[in-house]
């Protein structure tokens, strides 16, 4: 069984390379994959590489504190614009935003709750105290007749939540890695880092193959958007941008009964099979297995 070594810097990366050793099985592929924790932020302190392969037999982490062990082995990383000191030992960088496009969700799940429809507002950034130009953004969330689930960007420490006040009605989930199950269980989705202290964001690093599982979702004007993203932005018609708070809040009552939606997904479906063809195929060239 061949080892291939990959060096993993945040969660995005966790959830790129568990694309790809997912289809690695799917082509009958035996390869052991040796894990290096070259981590850049808080990340892993919530989610390590351990437990976000525990189920894995064929993973594990290689642990060394050798530089010159790293210049022995063949290392691989994801390119994203995130950097590490110890990235001058990764011999190729896979594209991180092409494999995001490659993953399949293939199970739908039941988005209604007792006939309560669902909006899920992921990886919004939350000081403490909430800061007061949130604070009116989550009581008008609140006001809306749906269950609204907000996920923080990290995990808020036990002292942080002390001091936060949020609506009865919000449905604060402080946890990492389950927002792409809470999102599959969305009838819409915020991308929450449109919420942010100097209004809309021009630009937001949410997955939006996550925030578009089973649902359309809204985010802030995208200035530069990656080209495997284009045509989910373009195209799709799952993904809404809006240049005001007020243009957020006016459009989520018709995005959540949108009657087109499935066969939006559909395309949204073929457009995946047709990335992984193009995408996966080329990660094989890269790694030689």
């Amino acid at each position: 069984m061949k080892e291939v070594f990959f060096s993993l810097r945040e969660f995005c990366e966790i959830k790129a390379l568990e694309t790809i050793i997912k289809y690695y099985h799917e082509m009958g592929c035996a390869v052991h994959w040796r894990l290096l924790n070259f981590s850049v932020n808080t990340d892993f302190s919530f989610c390590g590489i351990e437990k976000a392969f525990s189920e894995y037999d064929n993973v594990t982490r290689f642990r060394t504190d050798s530089v010159q062990q790293l210049s022995d082995i063949k290392i691989y990383g994801f390119k994203t614009d995130m950097n590490h000191s110890l990235d001058l030992y990764v011999d190729a960088f896979i594209s991180c935003v092409e494999i995001a496009t490659c993953k399949l969700h293939d199970e739908l799940v039941n988005v209604s709750k007792n006939g309560v429809r669902k909006i899920v507002l992921g990886n919004i950034k939350i000081n403490a105290p909430v800061e007061d130009f949130q604070v009116e953004i989550f009581d008008r969330l609140a006001r809306l007749p749906y269950h609204v689930i907000v996920v923080p960007r990290h995990p808020l420490t036990t002292e942080e939540l002390g001091s936060i006040s949020l609506p009865k009605e919000i449905d604060l989930r402080n946890t990492m890695g389950e927002l792409e199950s809470l999102q599959a269980s969305a009838d819409l989705t915020i991308m929450g880092r449109i919420f942010s202290k100097d209004g809309l964001k021009p630009d937001d690093d949410h997955n939006p193959l996550e925030a578009t599982i089973n649902s359309n979702s809204l985010c802030g004007v995208i200035k530069e958007t990656p080209e495997a993203y284009k045509w989910l932005y373009s195209n799709s018609g799952l993904i809404h941008q809006c240049e005001s708070y007020d243009e957020v809040f006016s459009k989520i009552d018709q995005l959540i009964s949108d009657s087109e939606l499935s066969l939006k997904l559909e395309a949204r479906r073929k457009w995946i099979l047709m990335n992984r063809k193009k995408y996966l195929s080329k990660v094989k060239d890269i790694l030689g297995v």
